[in-house]
């Protein structure tokens, strides 16, 4: 019976059984905190066109593609966080079933099968759909970029629709994350060793070349992450996801799966670069790894379980034994143990999602959100992540004004502002800390956590009225 029912029913179910699961297990948050930065300003966006205005891209500069990949939100869910975390969840499903596609065909059945499930159960996986992090969009595009070339060359028309729709989906990658870069090269890579004829090679290479320039021109790189983190304390996440006030596991714990990744690396090295998607991984691992985040450690989650397994299963089978536990004995331990891991991952981000737990950053703009609900008059805050602050205040919000000369001069910078919002121990912000302090009568700090401090701005004249209002 089951052989009857067409296979995109059996995707839906499938996508419909995982995500009531996350739904039912609580392993989806649905409040406005955690969000990335860079996802928020693609929100915000969005969301601000469809209501026929566009305010946030004068304000915080242009966000990545995305925004192109949330307009059914914008249209039909505007303001909804429900939808954004079912939508990246959506993401996050079409990218690991696109995968199985890859191993499947690459690999083995086997591979596909145990790879795509690990995915899909993995902690970093549910922690970068509640961030709408890059990382599930990032595998979706780079699983979609050797689908594209091939039915492009299929196609075998120049300059046609799947031409088009390749530069539109590699600027997306490029924009999301220097990991993306591996988009345009993998392809004009491939196009140069197995050209259909001289003129396709030149045209895609040509085009792919184009549309990487363009779009880093237009966003000035990626200014919104954080560059030069340590990878192996990001790596930390494919073995333990820390919750938002924990402090996390040192970043030695890091060394396995970074052992592990370089391992199997170096072993698959010439069949990883010799696939279009492999070498997109690899190449992705290494650019990405200046700007390691959790977005970029899916792409070595990706490559250990898909790839490691596929080395695993050969290591087994190299045995020769004829029983079970021979054949697949190292494998079954494999799976259990980081299935055992993921199990308790999840119930440990689970219990922080039904606790409301959130980082300390998050802490400073909810606390600030609460101060808003009992003030009658519009409020202005300044903050150093001014998408996220917007989007749970739903007030007012600017990014920090450049560095001022001194204390005066950055009073003046904060005219008309009722609240500041940044982080004390950011580098960049050393000279904005020296300042504050010293503006102690016009300045009142409210709050401060590590990562973040909240406060209020006394004493400008657009401040009267709101500073006469009784304090919540």
């Amino acid at each position: 019976m089951l052989a009857r029912i067409p296979i995109q029913i059996k995707i839906l179910l499938l996508f419909l059984f995982w995500g009531g699961l996350a739904l039912l297990l609580h392993l989806l948050r649905f409040d406005p905190y955690g969000i990335d930065e860079p996802a928020a300003r693609a929100l915000l966006l969005n969301w601000t066109v469809a209501d026929h205005v566009v305010n946030p891209i004068v304000v915080f500069g242009l966000p990545d593609l995305r925004v192109l990949l949330f307009a059914p939100l914008g249209i039909y869910w505007t303001g909804s966080i429900i939808a954004v975390k079912v939508f990246t969840a959506l993401i996050a499903f079409a990218a690991s079933l696109l995968l199985y596609r890859w191993a499947r065909r690459t690999m083995s059945e086997e591979v596909a099968l145990i790879g795509s499930g690990l995915l899909l159960v993995a902690p970093l996986t549910f922690s970068q759909i509640n961030a709408v992090g890059v990382g599930p969009f990032l595998l979706l595009l780079f699983a979609l970029g050797q689908w594209l070339d091939d039915k492009y060359r299929q196609a075998q028309r120049q300059l046609g629709g799947w031409y088009f729709i390749q530069l539109i989906v590699a600027a997306i990658a490029v924009s999301l994350h220097p990991a993306g870069l591996a988009y345009p090269f993998s392809l004009m890579w491939e196009w140069y060793k197995n050209p259909i004829d001289k003129r396709h090679r030149l045209q895609v290479m040509a085009g792919l070349g184009i549309a990487t320039v363009l779009i880093l021109i237009l966003r000035f790189g990626w200014p919104a992450l954080e560059w030069g983190d340590n990878p192996m304390a990001v790596l930390t996440d494919l073995v333990y996801v820390s919750g938002p006030n924990s402090e996390g596991p040192s970043w030695m714990l890091g060394l396995i799966p970074s052992g592990i990744l370089v391992l199997f690396v170096l072993s698959d090295l010439r069949e990883l670069f010799n696939d279009v998607l492999g070498r997109m991984l690899l190449v992705g691992l290494l650019l990405g790894s200046v700007a390691a985040d959790p977005g970029w450690a899916m792409l070595a989650l990706a490559i250990i379980l898909y790839r490691g397994l596929h080395r695993l299963i050969s290591i087994n089978q190299g045995l020769q034994a004829g029983s079970l536990a021979g054949q697949r004995g190292m494998v079954l331990a494999a799976v259990f143990v980081v299935a055992t891991a993921y199990m308790i991952a999840d119930k440990v981000q689970r219990f922080d999602i039904l606790q409301g737990a959130v980082s300390p950053q998050d802490d400073v703009i909810r606390t600030l959100s609460g101060e808003l609900e009992d003030l009658k008059q519009p409020v202005v805050t300044i903050s150093q992540w001014p998408a996220r602050t917007l989007l749970a205040t739903k007030q007012t919000t600017f990014p920090l004004p450049p560095p001022a000369q001194d204390a005066q001069g950055l009073l003046k910078n904060l005219h008309g502002a009722h609240f500041l919002l940044f982080d004390p121990y950011d580098k960049s912000n050393k000279q904005l800390t020296r300042q504050v302090s010293e503006l102690t009568s016009q300045l009142k700090t409210i709050m401060v956590r590590q990562g973040a401090v909240l406060v209020e701005i006394m004493d400008t004249p657009d401040n009267k009225d709101k500073a006469a209002a009784p304090h919540p």
